[in-house]
C-alpha cells in the first residue's frame, strides 16, 4: 500500500523544465565531481534564488549522463544541487541553527528534455540546519 502511494505521488510530482543550454552552462564536469556554481550562473536555476541570504550552491553531476543516480526518489538523477544560505534570526524557530540547506535534483526525462525537482532536505552531505562548522563537510569535497 504504502510503495503505491510512494509510485502514485513520486508520479504527479511535476518537475520544472530545464533546457540544454541551461544544463550544459550549471554542469561542468562528469564523474559527480563537487563544485561551487558561480554566482553569475544562479539565475539559470529555475527555483528562486535569493542571492542576498545565498552562502553558496553547490553542484554535482554527470555532464555525459554515464553515471546516473538514485536521489530524493528519482532512479534517474544526473545533476544535484545544494542551495545553502542563511536564515535571518525572526525566521527560524526555536532550537534551529543559521543555515539552511535545500537540495534540488536534475533528471534527463525520456523525451530527451530534463527536469529540475526540489526542495528537499534529505540526500544532502549536512543537515537541513546547520551552523558554519557543518561547511566543512563541502570545502573538503570542492574540486
Amino acid at each position: 500500500m504504502i510503495k503505491k502511494q510512494i509510485e502514485k505521488y513520486m508520479t504527479s510530482k511535476k518537475g520544472k523544465p530545464i533546457s540544454k543550454e541551461q544544463f550544459d552552462t550549471l554542469i561542468k564536469f562528469d564523474g559527480w565531481k563537487v563544485y561551487d556554481v558561480p554566482k553569475s550562473d544562479w539565475r539559470i536555476l529555475p527555483s528562486f534564488i535569493d542571492s542576498e541570504k545565498t552562502i553558496a550552491i553547490i553542484a554535482s553531476g554527470s555532464w555525459n549522463y554515464e553515471n546516473i543516480q538514485t536521489l530524493n526518489g528519482f532512479s534517474d538523477v544526473i545533476a544535484a544541487f545544494d542551495w545553502l544560505r542563511y536564515e535571518p534570526e525572526e525566521k527560524r524557530k526555536n532550537g534551529e541553527k543559521p543555515g539552511n540547506a535545500n537540495h534540488f535534483i536534475i533528471t534527463k526525462e525520456s523525451n530527451n528534455e530534463y527536469s529540475f525537482y526540489g526542495p528537499f532536505n534529505d540526500d544532502i552531505p549536512i543537515n537541513h540546519w546547520f551552523d558554519d562548522d557543518d561547511l566543512s563537510e563541502y570545502i573538503d569535497r570542492i574540486e
